[in-house]
């Protein structure tokens, strides 16, 4: 998957979030991480340990791309 399809994924996760919760875009994205955060914690989820390993896939995605 290009990283240009990753980024259309997102933007269907954040319309879907709005349609939901509508939000400011200025503050959507942030809005749906602190959502996903309390999710994380009513699941037993740790969500620092998710966004390392989402970095770490992201750098990874990045540098295949170049």
């Amino acid at each position: 998957m290009k990283n240009i399809a990753r980024a259309a994924a997102a933007d269907l996760a954040l319309t879907a979030y709005n349609a939901a919760k509508p939000t400011d875009p200025q503050d959507r994205l942030a809005d749906l991480l602190s959502d996903l955060m309390h999710h994380a914690r009513l699941h037993g989820r740790d969500f620092d340990h998710q966004l390392r390993r989402a970095k770490a896939n992201y750098d990874a995605e990045i540098d295949e791309e170049s």
